[in-house]
């Protein structure tokens, strides 16, 4: 339940601040009651449809639902899929949150807005035994990358996620040991 709820959350946060926010505050009921559920499950479904009208092959506007995948996909490599899928992505949503702070895309207060409902989704799991050296050689590897360059999805704000270009460098290596010091309590 938490994986999906996790994997849903991405359409919410791309959507807007309102659906974002009647998502946060949905969150808890949906694990217990079917009906907010499937009224998470419907809003979700009606998100992925609008950006499937206008990018059908998934080549311009559709990527943002790439957002926490990135960073979700080598968590889930790294930790032989013992962190399930729906997890993984909102871990990586929270690093795709950290590195927008680090860039100045977004403030730290809405990154901790967002992560408020996110460590109610991962909670129980860990990924402290991740190596930021093989998590950077492993993000470097993703099919989206132009040689060094990373191409994440980031977020400047509630309905603004974007692809942007990331050097896979120092400076975003240095990111990922702070996050991985610092960010998982």
């Amino acid at each position: 339940m938490k994986s999906g709820l996790g994997e849903m959350c991405h359409y919410f946060i791309v959507a807007s601040e309102a659906d974002f926010k009647r998502y946060k505050q949905d969150y808890p009921q949906a694990l217990v009651d079917k009906e907010v559920l499937a009224g998470i499950i419907a809003r979700s479904l009606e998100i992925k449809k609008s950006y499937i009208e206008i990018d059908e092959f998934d080549r311009n506007e559709r990527q943002v639902f790439n957002y926490g995948h990135s960073f979700g996909h080598a968590i889930e490599s790294l930790t032989n899929y013992r962190i399930p899928h729906g997890i993984a992505v909102s871990y990586g949503m929270d690093m795709a949150n950290f590195v927008s702070v680090k860039l100045g895309y977004i403030s730290e207060y809405t990154r901790q807005e967002i992560r408020e409902l996110l460590e109610k989704i991962w909670n129980g799991t860990s990924i402290n035994d991740i190596s930021v050296d093989k998590f950077s050689q492993t993000i470097g590897k993703d099919k989206k990358n132009v040689g060094k360059e990373l191409r994440l999805i980031l977020n400047k704000g509630y309905g603004k996620i974007f692809k942007d270009a990331v050097k896979n460098d120092e400076r975003f290596i240095s990111w990922l040991k702070e996050y991985f010091e610092n960010e998982l309590h």
